[in-house]
């Protein structure tokens, strides 16, 4: 289930939120595959999943402060 969170940014972000989950899915999935202990797993894979929605939420920022100008 951690593994698809990012991806939930493609219905809110359009194309921006779809690549910036896209990234952080794969991500996820390569994670997944590692031999590492479950919590160290979970671990990781929630900190990708709060950098991409972090990663957006600056992306979108930054858009919104260059269409203002």
């Amino acid at each position: 289930m951690l593994s698809i969170l990012p991806i939930l940014l493609l219905p809110v972000g359009g194309a921006i939120g779809g690549a910036i989950g896209g990234v952080g899915l794969f991500t996820n999935l390569s994670l997944a595959r590692k031999p590492f202990g479950t919590p160290v797993k979970v671990l990781a894979m929630l900190g990708v999943v709060l950098a991409t929605y972090l990663a957006y939420f600056l992306v979108a920022v930054l858009v919104l402060n260059l269409v203002k100008r």
